[in-house]
């Protein structure tokens, strides 16, 4: 994993999301092949409850155009190079939080969406409603467990439920001015690690994404107290040519 961090001070906030840069892979894929879908929204995710019946905070921010297959112009087929991800987020102050009992309590992930291996979620419900915050209890829940693909992890437990999630950043302070940065994931990245390892550093996502799949940046908030604000997002899918297939 490439990670590039900076700050800026004059950064602008939008009170409303922006037009993605491209509205469908289709229109603008060239030969350099690289598909750029932003959103730059301030929106806040916290946990709610008490200490004794708390719930973490998930809210889905941008989900991508689907993976291409091949590049429109010619129908030359492509593959995935790399996943570019950058953020840029604000930590307000956290009434009752303390970083140093608890460190890893507001972070960011990425997952795949596969609406292959389930053609009666609606993946729509979604799209729509970006950023949608999801509860347990509500449908949205379960349309985004149907469509999450497990991080690929040979030596998993059988018994234990597959993570589906890539960490893309993780916070442990509070700043109060907006932070960017900016995560690359390219293919053959970390083969073999195990599953927590391999999420953090993006093992596996670039090649596991599929033709059709959809990349999700989830914000996430654990704790009463904690505060989770995000101001943009923007997800990068870069294309290289396949390799003429030997006859």
């Amino acid at each position: 994993m490439i990670s590039i961090d900076a700050h800026n001070n004059d950064l602008p906030r939008a009170a409303e999301p922006t037009t993605p840069k491209t509205e469908t892979p289709n229109d603008t894929l060239e030969a350099a092949a690289a598909h750029t879908i932003e959103r730059a929204m301030a929106h806040i995710i916290e946990a709610s409850g008490d200490d004794e019946a708390a719930t973490d905070a998930t809210s889905v921010f941008l989900i991508s155009a689907p993976v291409l297959e091949t590049k429109p112009d010619d129908e030359v087929p492509v593959k995935v190079k790399e996943v570019q991800i950058k953020l840029e987020t604000k930590l307000p102050e956290n009434e009752g939080a303390d970083p140093a009992a608890d460190p890893a309590v507001l972070w960011h992930e990425a997952a795949i969406l596969r609406p292959a291996q389930a053609p009666d979620a609606d993946i729509d419900q979604l799209t729509t409603a970006m950023p949608v915050s999801i509860e347990p209890s509500q449908e949205e829940a379960e349309t985004l467990a149907a469509l999450e693909v497990p991080v690929p992890d040979a030596d998993a437990d059988e018994d234990a439920e597959p993570a589906t999630r890539w960490v893309v950043q993780e916070k442990t302070t509070a700043d109060a001015q907006p932070s960017e940065q900016t995560v690359i994931w390219e293919a053959d990245a970390a083969e073999g690690a195990a599953t927590k390892d391999a999420a953090e550093a993006g093992a596996g996502f670039v090649d596991t994404l599929q033709p059709g799949d959809r990349i999700a940046v989830l914000s996430r908030a654990e704790h009463p107290g904690w505060i989770n604000q995000v101001e943009r997002v923007e997800v990068t899918v870069v294309y290289e040519e396949q390799p003429a297939a030997e006859e």
